[in-house]
Parts: C-alpha cells; sequence; structure tokens
C-alpha cells in the first residue's frame, strides 16, 4: 500500500511538471501574440518583409498640379514597352537600310 502511494505521488509529480510547463508555454505565445508580434514582423531582417514587398504595386507620384510625376509598371506593361520599342527599332532599321540602298 505503501509502495502504491509513492507511485501515486510520483506520477501526480511528473503530471504536475507538464502541465505547468504547457500552461507556460501557452502564457508565453499569448503575451508574444500582444505584445512582440508587431516589432517581429516589421523587422527589416525578416525575409518575410521582401517577399511581401514584391506583391505589392506602387501608385503614381504627383505634383502640387495633378501631373504625374512617376508611375509604377507591372511586368505585362514592361512587356508592352519592350515589343513596341523592338517594333520601333525595327522599323528604324528598315528605314536606314533603304536609306543606305
Amino acid at each position: 500500500m505503501k509502495r502504491r502511494i509513492c507511485e501515486i505521488k510520483e506520477t501526480n509529480i511528473i503530471a504536475f511538471f507538464f502541465c505547468r510547463t504547457f500552461l507556460a508555454t501557452i502564457v508565453y505565445l499569448c503575451i508574444f501574440n500582444v505584445k512582440d508580434a508587431g516589432t517581429i514582423v516589421n523587422n527589416p531582417y525578416n525575409k518575410r518583409v521582401d517577399n511581401q514587398e514584391s506583391k505589392v504595386v506602387r501608385g503614381d507620384i504627383l505634383a502640387d498640379d495633378g501631373d504625374v510625376l512617376a508611375t509604377t509598371l507591372t511586368d505585362e506593361d514592361v512587356m508592352k514597352h519592350v515589343i513596341i520599342l523592338m517594333i520601333i527599332c525595327s522599323v528604324i532599321r528598315l528605314d536606314l537600310l533603304l536609306l543606305q540602298g
């Protein structure tokens, strides 16, 4: 009977230790989410910031009178500009060949 009581005490001590550790982890994660998560996400050493930055499409930069000073080109816009430049270059090259010939 005394041996059985000792085994129950040991089991209770181990169970209490694991429950206390589990509860401490839960409390730490809650405090971290409330208090420190914002500083970690906005840290410049965080690699997710670079990945998120590539998904952001920035707007136009406007002057005081509303004129567009600069604009953001997406990949589709850049490809359209490249195709137009290729067409213009081929036309200029054709004109130069006709003028020389």
